[in-house]
């Protein structure tokens, strides 16, 4: 029996991808009935009602006393403050799907360790790569003369941490939980938490501050194995011990348009099996999105074509 007392989710969304977010809480419950959720809310775009989704998926609203947060200052705020302190939480952006029981491993991980990645790899024009994707090695370095490269990178799309992570005096020069926009140094890390957490969780690890586990549980949706999976293998649970993200790719409401819709909508139709009227208020946004897909794809597929045509007369 796995055991996540002292363990939790946190899902951090705002109105646009509510949608996503809905997904996600049925991709876990579905493998994960009881496990504890909690749902941050950015209200930058604008307010939207949870209320449906905390009692019929029994989910928690995570306050951390700030409305307004924008590209991805909740999760820095959580890290610095004291709240679900004496848990470890999985921070999750809206846009991922659970593909099988993946907590059963990363929960003894979590118990063990201050932090969990899925790590990535990178050989070759290391700099120029990592200066895109991440950081500036050198930039860093000047920061702290004794920062050493890990070895590994990864997304913090998805990330097992705990509040209390770091110190303000920590954070000092790229981050400032007193004023809105927070990020105060955009020239140096453009990619926010990105940058700021594979240079400063590692460098905490460095110096005997925290302990980093890392385990690949996560698959980026633009990879022949995320397209490959087998459906049942996925609704079995065990095949795939995965989270699949879909960052950096199309996220529209016809969730049948997006790169493995079959998964998408399978478990978006299971969370509104529980919602009263559930079937209706699915149904009903489907129509203009539907339309709205469609019409893209007609207007894309036009543009394609005449582009063709200009070719081969030139």
């Amino acid at each position: 029996m796995l055991d996540s007392s002292n363990f939790c989710i946190i899902i951090f969304c705002h109105k646009k991808d509510f949608f996503l977010a809905k997904i996600l809480v049925a991709s876990i419950r579905y493998y994960y009935p009881t496990v504890e959720i909690y749902l941050c809310k950015d209200l930058l775009s604008g307010d939207f009602k949870t209320t449906e989704m905390e009692k019929c998926w029994n989910v928690k609203i995570l306050d951390l006393g700030i409305k307004h947060f924008g590209w991805s200052a909740a999760k820095m705020h959580f890290y610095l403050s004291d709240k679900l302190k004496g848990k470890k939480a999985l921070l999750l952006d809206a846009d991922i799907v659970f593909t099988g029981r993946v907590l059963d491993r990363l929960i003894p991980l979590a118990k063990k360790n201050d932090v969990v990645v899925s790590p990535e790899y990178h050989h070759g024009n290391d700099g120029e790569w990592l200066k895109k994707q991440f950081y500036d090695i050198d930039i860093v370095q000047k920061m702290h003369p004794d920062f050493q490269l890990p070895g590994y990178y990864f997304n913090c799309g998805q990330l097992i941490a705990r509040s209390e992570l770091f110190t303000a005096h920590e954070v000092k020069g790229v981050f400032d939980e007193k004023h809105f926009p927070f990020w105060t140094n955009r020239k140096d890390f453009p990619l926010v938490d990105q940058g700021v957490l594979n240079y400063l969780l590692p460098y905490k690890e460095q110096k005997n501050e925290i302990k980093i586990a890392i385990d690949e549980y996560y698959i980026w949706i633009d990879t022949d194995f995320a397209r490959q999976m087998d459906f049942m293998g996925v609704l079995g649970g065990e095949k795939y011990p995965y989270m699949i993200h879909w960052a950096g790719n199309e996220r529209i409401p016809y969730v049948y348009g997006m790169f493995r819709g079959d998964i998408l909508a399978y478990f978006q139709i299971f969370y509104y099996t529980k919602i009263p009227y559930g079937t209706v208020k699915r149904i009903l946004p489907l129509i203009p999105s539907t339309l709205d897909f469609f019409v893209r794809t007609c207007y894309r597929t036009i543009r394609k074509q005449y582009r063709q045509l200009s070719v081969r007369k030139n």
